[in-house]
């Protein structure tokens, strides 16, 4: 499936590449054999390539870019994708603790969502979650497939420091903090419980 895509010159030597503005994984496995492509393309004058839940930022060398033939060219070779062409990817097991000690939202996410505690850690260690992309902190995993009963909005009013081993829910997402983070903003998500990275 090909998707109709935006191409936006992204400050002096970047392109910046959009797909619909959906987290699904049609679109990551698109965006990811897209950036495989282009990886083995012989594009000596990229710099680097960074995807996102919808988009794929292409820099280049700034001595080298022109955006109008880097445009073309990469147009031309996302025309001839075929994304069944992807990585392998590896399976694992994240081993988590939903007791209340670490659960500190856990009752109030029962009563939210009216849902024992015993389904809400039923609903949310039984699905596969897919890695969209690493970042945030080294080695933020952002994960996709959260069950949608589970879904919850991020907190009007974040905290200001999250436990190494955190696992979170914002949106529509789950998320897993490798190291004690403090908070910027409204990035904080409804803390779940934790687990031992190391």
């Amino acid at each position: 499936m090909k998707f109709e895509l935006k191409y936006k010159q992204f400050g002096d030597c970047s392109i910046l590449v959009e797909w619909p503005q959906n987290i699904n994984k049609t679109i990551l496995y698109d965006i990811l054999a897209f950036k495989a492509k282009l990886e083995n393309s012989n594009f000596f004058t990229i710099e680097g390539l960074t995807h996102a839940y919808a988009s794929l930022l292409i820099t280049y060398h700034r001595r080298n870019f022109n955006f109008s033939s880097e445009l073309k060219r990469i147009k031309a070779i996302y025309e001839t994708l075929k994304v069944e062409n992807l990585p392998k990817r590896h399976l694992w097991k994240i081993p988590v603790c939903y007791d209340l000690s670490f659960g500190i939202d856990l009752e109030w996410l029962s009563e939210e969502k009216k849902m024992s505690i015993d389904t809400i850690i039923e609903t949310h260690s039984s699905a596969i979650y897919t890695v969209y992309f690493i970042g945030f902190l080294p080695g933020f995993l952002y994960l996709g497939g959260l069950h949608e009963l589970l879904t919850t909005p991020r907190r009007a009013t974040p905290r200001l420091k999250i436990k190494e081993g955190a696992v979170a829910i914002g949106g529509a997402q789950t998320g897993v903090y490798p190291v004690e983070s403090l908070v910027v903003g409204t990035l904080l998500e409804i803390l779940l419980f934790a687990f031992s990275m190391f």
